[in-house]
């Protein structure tokens, strides 16, 4: 008779075991809004980048073409955050660093965010509004587009945001499983939804 092998236990035991440092506490409010403030945080800078600013900014920099660029720029940043996730899920599930399992993607990630919200803000003030393409064609007008150099500057610091953003909410993902005692996670979600 052959041994076996089953890949999926085989796999649990690559995830390195964490304990919470609140098992046996109740966790406060104060403890609770310090798990959720990243939540807050992400999604206070998606509600006003992709209500805001990207509209403003596509009218400033494509004004005849902005709506043709934003479906562009959200279509190609939603490659990113298809994949990135999936990724790094998976790499902060395993990793052993003494800062924690989360706590290295995480700050990586935000560290990211912001160096590609700081290169945004550098192309919109150094780019200059582009004419109109002249051609009512999709294709045509994502052509037009591509083809312009501050267009791909602004895209090329979209998807760094993107990549950043993904990367730290892939691995805050696994927060609360982490760090709150499994009789007190609905209350924390509870608290993350809020």
């Amino acid at each position: 008779m052959s041994a076996h092998r089953d890949p999926i236990a085989e796999d649990v035991l690559l995830v390195p075991e964490v304990s919470s440092p609140y098992e046996g506490l109740r966790l406060t409010i104060p403890d609770h809004i310090r798990l959720s403030a990243y939540w807050f945080a992400t999604n206070f800078l998606w509600g006003a980048l992709l209500v805001i600013m990207l509209p403003g900014e596509m009218k400033h920099m494509v004004p005849s073409d902005r709506v043709a660029a934003i479906g562009l720029l959200g279509g190609l940043a939603a490659l990113v955050a298809l994949v990135v996730p999936l990724i790094v899920g998976e790499l902060s599930d395993r990793c052993a660093s003494r800062y924690g399992r989360r706590r290295p993607f995480i700050v990586a990630g935000v560290a990211i965010n912001l160096i590609g919200l700081v290169l945004m803000c550098l192309v919109f003030t150094t780019s200059k509004p582009l004419g109109p393409s002249g051609n009512p064609h999709f294709w045509a007008t994502v052509g037009f587009l591509l083809s312009s150099p501050d267009f791909l500057k602004f895209l090329g610091a979209y998807i760094v945001v993107q990549l950043g953003n993904n990367i730290a909410s892939a691995a805050y993902s696994g927060i609360i499983p982490d760090l709150v005692p499994k009789d007190q996670r609905g209350i924390a979600s509870g608290y993350m939804a809020l």
